[in-house]
């Protein structure tokens, strides 16, 4: 990789000024990425083009101050989750859950990044509450796994590198561009798929940041992994807890879209009867078996327009990153917990160009293509 002073180099010798915009003079992606891109870099970008120019670019880092920062509690519940996920037929109940969560914490902890905290008592807290939360966690893995037909056939599976699966081809203006990536988890049922990716902090897996490039990687991915005959069942995040509060809401449902099938959702909860409410996924039956419009549904085209969607406007954000286009340009809410916003300049209070999308609808994703000429 490039070491800093090569990158400040590179990044002196790309960086001008059109118009007052701020804009990289030559392509960012070939001097950077080799034509490669991350569902990551997208997001970021549609969050905000300067976030993503130093974080993905410029690729600054926090310095190391000795202390633990928050992201790393979430690595390790993430971690965590992974493992358990590949040793769960181990389990059998509650207490053989909790016993495996603890052994696979005392593995994850001797890892050199976490290791250093152990014998500080100021951590000690800490890893109590982990411990804590990656039981409760692992034991709702278990109990939406033994109550679904849907098994997982790989967890950290990659695709577009040195694997089975080919990387998702970007058809841009700019020319063509590969994404490679992985997801947390890769279930199946009979030819259904789905992609549950473990997710700290807040969800945001709603229409408006989906539609916005916000939120796209569950459906993004989901285009590496179908094959002829194969079909998408759903996509999910799944919530991780990293909060220490006792009294905090801990629900483990997980959110996303549910394929609007009765073999699917049976599938998917094998225990959801009519009149009820799904404990796995949004979806409730009518006391008719039939799905109430409240649900996170999509039908099987509905679901193949958000697959076509989410590769349209990637294509479109590598057009706009590929121009050096890093003008601070947030979407709303994205400057609240920037790390960068003492160096770009905006003050969202002050500027007028963050951004927003209001009453996005499944029917504004789907007419979006129609309107495109993609039918």
């Amino acid at each position: 990789g490039l070491n800093e002073g090569e990158i400040k180099d590179k990044v002196d010798r790309l960086l001008t000024q059109n118009d007052g915009a701020k804009t990289l003079d030559k392509n960012p992606l070939e001097v950077f990425n080799n034509g490669y891109i991350s569902s990551t870099m997208l997001e970021n970008f549609f969050q905000c083009p300067y976030f993503n120019y130093a974080q993905n670019l410029l690729k600054l880092k926090e310095s190391d101050d000795g202390e633990m920062r928050v992201n790393q509690t979430g690595t390790m519940l993430h971690a965590l989750t992974e493992l358990y996920v590949k040793n769960f037929e181990k389990v059998t109940d509650k207490e053989s859950s909790d016993n495996l969560v603890e052994s696979l914490m005392k593995e994850i902890l001797q890892d050199e990044e976490y290791s250093r905290y152990l014998n500080n008592p100021m951590y000690s807290y800490t890893f109590n509450q982990l411990i804590k939360e990656g039981k409760r966690v692992c034991y709702a893995i278990f109990t939406s796994l033994q109550n679904s037909k849907f098994k997982p056939i790989g967890v950290e599976v990659e695709f577009g590198g040195n694997c089975q699966f080919s990387p998702i081809t970007l058809n841009t203006k700019k020319g063509v561009y590969k994404i490679r990536g992985k997801v947390d988890r890769l279930d199946k049922y009979e030819n259904n798929l789905r992609i549950i990716d473990y997710k700290t902090g807040n969800i945001k897996s709603d229409d408006e940041h989906f539609y916005t490039g916000n939120k796209l990687q569950l459906y993004l991915y989901m285009n590496a992994f179908l094959k002829d005959g194969e079909n998408s069942a759903g996509v999910y995040y799944s919530p991780v807890h990293d909060g220490y509060s006792e009294t905090e809401d801990r629900t483990y449902l997980m959110r996303g879209r549910t394929v609007n099938d009765k073999t699917i959702i049976s599938a998917t909860d094998v225990n959801l009867a009519p009149g009820t409410k799904s404990q796995v996924v949004s979806v409730t039956l009518k006391k008719d078996g039939e799905v109430d419009s409240r649900s996170q549904c999509l039908s099987q085209e509905e679901m193949q327009k958000y697959l076509k969607y989410a590769i349209k406007v990637s294509e479109k954000g590598v057009e706009e990153i590929s121009s050096g286009f890093i003008e601070p340009t947030p979407y709303e809410g994205s400057c609240q917990y920037c790390k960068y916003n003492a160096m770009c300049g905006y003050h969202s209070d002050t500027c007028d160009k963050t951004r927003k999308e209001k009453d996005v609808k499944k029917e504004t994703i789907v007419n979006a293509l129609i309107e495109g000429g993609e039918n």
